[in-house]
């Protein structure tokens, strides 16, 4: 069996944030980290998702995930999927792994067609949990 590359913890589905900051504080929230939203480095890899990431005192990467209510601008580009990852601080290439699998997994058609189509968080959070390995 595939090693876990990050643990899901929470989705939000149908969010009416605006921004991408608002998206961040309102993630780093729900998963209690005490990651300051400051400290959030915004990646967009296209296709409408941003990856917001950081390294902090965890012991494995950690996986957010949003799906706005409505699509939203960041430095031109439509936001529709946002990612948080917040991986080990000590660990530099677990957070580089974790970045990847989340980039690797939204190129698949059928993953964001399902995460446009998830109704609950925990169905949601099952999704993202297949992938994780």
């Amino acid at each position: 069996m595939e090693k876990k590359v990050f643990k899901p913890a929470l989705a939000v589905l149908d969010s009416g944030v605006n921004d991408l900051d608002e998206a961040g504080r309102l993630l780093l929230s729900g998963m209690k980290v005490k990651t300051p939203p400051e400290d959030l480095i915004a990646t967009f890899i296209g296709g409408g998702v941003s990856i917001l990431h950081a390294r902090d005192w965890v012991d494995l990467p950690i996986l957010g995930f949003m799906r706005p209510a409505r699509p939203f601008e960041d430095d031109g580009a439509e936001v529709r999927y946002v990612f948080l990852v917040i991986s080990p601080k000590e660990d530099p290439d677990a957070h580089l792994i974790a970045l990847a699998r989340v980039a690797r997994i939204m190129t698949e058609k059928e993953v964001r067609e399902c995460l446009d189509k998830v109704s609950d968080s925990s169905e949601c959070l099952g999704l993202l949990e297949r992938y994780s390995g």
